[in-house]
C-alpha cells in the first residue's frame, strides 16, 4: 500500500480498537480502572460526570475515541517522514504515551472542569493501553506500509 494517510488510518483503527477493547475489559470485566476512554469521551462531549450518562451517550463517547485513534494514527504516518522508520516500535510506543496523555488530561480533565477525578488503577490502565495502541499501531503500519520509507518518499 503506498498511499500514507490510508495505512495511517488503517493502523490507527487496527490500534484503537484494541484501545478501546482494553479499556472497557478493564473497567467492565476485570474491575480494574474506574473509567474506561467511552465514559471520558462522553463525558467531555456531554459536560457530565459518567454516573449521569446513559449507553447512547457511552457508545458516543466510544466513537469519539475511535476517531481520535484513526486521527492520532494519520499524524503518525505522517510524522514518520521526520522522525524516521528506525525503532519504529519505541517512537511508536512514546508518542502513544504523549497522545493519550494529551487527551486525557489536558483535553478531557481540564475542559470539563475537573469533574473527573482519575484514580491509580485507571492511570495505570490506560499506561498498559497506550503502550498496547503503539505497539500495534507500528506493527500494522509496518505490516500494511512497510514499503512507505522516509527516503523513497
Amino acid at each position: 500500500m503506498s498511499d500514507r494517510f490510508t495505512v495511517g488510518l488503517i493502523s490507527g483503527l487496527a490500534a484503537g480498537t484494541v484501545y478501546l477493547s482494553w479499556s472497557l475489559f478493564s473497567r467492565h470485566v476485570l474491575g480494574f480502572a474506574k473509567l474506561s476512554i467511552a465514559e471520558y469521551g462522553a463525558a467531555l462531549t456531554f459536560n457530565r460526570l459518567p454516573n449521569e450518562l446513559e449507553l447512547i451517550h457511552y457508545v458516543w463517547g466510544g466513537v469519539g475515541a475511535l476517531c481520535f485513534a484513526i486521527a492520532i494514527g494519520i499524524i503518525f504516518s505522517f510524522l514518520i517522514l521526520l522522525i524516521g522508520i528506525k525503532h519504529l516500535y519505541l517512537k511508536a510506543i512514546v508518542y502513544s504515551w504523549a497522545a493519550w496523555y494529551t487527551l486525557i488530561d489536558i483535553l478531557i480533565i481540564r475542559l470539563v472542569d475537573a469533574k473527573l477525578q482519575v484514580a491509580i488503577e485507571t492511570a495505570l490502565s490506560a499506561s498498559i493501553n497506550a503502550t498496547l495502541y503503539g505497539a500495534i499501531l507500528a506493527f500494522v503500519y509496518l505490516r500494511i506500509g512497510g514499503e512507505l520509507r522516509v527516503k523513497s518518499d
